[in-house]
């Protein structure tokens, strides 16, 4: 008994000692849950995790992430995606308090103080580009060229009425007329659901333009089309090596994630009007209303648009050997980083930052602009190119409207 009495004082004497130690232990971090359209966000997280005991990162994979809306479950604390919602729909989300860096773009600083009363963070963004083999004139040519340069450059030989070699067609990239027309200065938007808020004469000059441009240079559209269906089944970069085509109309990022020896020897240029160079999309992160942790999202977000950590990211994707360019595929939303850290890693961009002052920033779209783009609007300029219709507005006006009330019905 008195053994026993004893094993029970000592067990008493340790147990404040046990729950010290217990209370030592370290707890799980909180999580956060995010949505993308961005699979390079499930290296960041790992990268994010393995540097940070606070918070810990959870990445899921959604082609349209605000679509969530839609299904049932606990809505994700993040959701980070191209064109998220426009103006008309900022009552989506929470207010973000985070603290912009001095060296943002002013046009995103405004885009997210007044257009999206901070609810849609811009994280990065796309330019559309010109490339060309080094073998062809483009060395004297300026930083920005457009269709008028182009024209100059534009050579065609035609033998037996069929092209063997073509320099440069606006039909080659679907999403080059959409280019063309913000270049022009043309801001595709929308005032509320489903209504489109653009110059509808100005639309139909633009288009009228790239169809008198194809015209011109190009000739009958049976020509163009013939060529095409003969030889633009191989990659551009191919075709410009192979010296079949002059010069091709590309988003500079899906350009550069290219493996170096596929570039090699390709030069390029921005693409524009008048010096000025079109955004082409603005990726975002938003806080859903219905997060239960927008305050650590914030504190995410606040870390990810830190320069010294934007660099960091990409130099660990880098180390990883992931193909991709930049921050996201993309230029950052801060100017030191497409200045001076981006060109350390991709030598092609030295002296070539595009220059705040000239890029023609878009404003927050609906996000099945991406889907309206591809679906409606980039055939309806192809149509118009190759003299199929008229640039009419209204003719697109009626598309866009049959193609929304069929996402709804369906």
């Amino acid at each position: 008994m008195r053994s026993l009495i004893s094993f029970g004082r000592r067990s008493l004497a340790t147990l404040p000692l046990l729950l010290l130690l217990a209370g030592c232990q370290q707890l799980p971090p909180p999580e956060i849950n995010i949505l993308t359209s961005e699979p390079i966000l499930f290296v960041y997280a790992e990268y994010f995790n393995a540097h940070n005991n606070s918070l810990h990162v959870n990445v899921r994979y959604d082609d349209d992430p605000i679509k969530f809306l839609n299904s049932p479950g606990e809505a994700p604390d993040i959701i980070i995606q191209p064109d998220p919602a426009g103006t008309f729909q900022t009552g989506l989300f929470h207010r973000i308090p985070v603290t912009q860096d001095r060296n943002t773009y002013p046009q995103l600083i405004n885009q997210f103080k007044y257009f999206s009363k901070e609810t849609m963070l811009p994280l990065a963004f796309s330019l559309p580009a010109i490339v060309w083999h080094g073998d062809r004139p483009g060395n004297d040519l300026p930083l920005t060229i457009g269709l008028k340069q182009l024209g100059e450059l534009h050579t065609g030989e035609e033998i037996g009425g069929q092209f063997r070699y073509l320099g440069f067609s606006p039909t080659w990239n679907k999403a080059m007329p959409l280019w063309y027309l913000h270049a022009s200065g043309l801001q595709m938007a929308f005032t509320r659901e489903g209504v489109p808020a653009w110059d509808s004469k100005q639309l139909e000059t633009a288009a009228m333009q790239l169809r008198d441009w194809s015209s011109e240079h190009i000739g009958e559209p049976g020509l163009l089309q013939k060529f095409d269906e003969t030889y633009l089944y191989a990659p551009y970069y191919a075709l410009l090596r192979e010296d079949r085509i002059g010069y091709y109309p590309v988003n500079l990022g899906t350009h550069l994630a290219l493996p170096p020896y596929l570039r090699r020897e390709l030069d390029f240029a921005w693409f524009g009007s008048n010096g000025r160079v079109p955004v082409i999309s603005i990726l975002y992160a938003a806080i859903p209303k219905q997060s239960k942790h927008r305050k650590l999202a914030a504190e995410f977000l606040q870390w990810l648009i830190h320069p010294e950590n934007q660099q960091q990211l990409m130099e660990f994707t880098i180390s990883q050997e992931l193909e991709i360019f930049g921050f996201f595929g993309r230029l950052s939303s801060s100017i030191n980083i497409n200045e001076q850290i981006i060109p350390r890693m991709h030598p092609e961009l030295t002296g070539k930052a595009p220059v705040a002052s000239r890029l023609i920033f878009p404003p927050p779209l609906p996000h099945y602009w991406r889907e309206l783009e591809q679906d409606v609007i980039a055939p309806f300029l192809q149509d118009v190119i190759l003299q199929k219709v008229n640039p009419d507005n209204s003719n697109l006006e009626s598309r866009i409207k049959l193609w929304l009330s069929q996402q709804e019905s369906g």
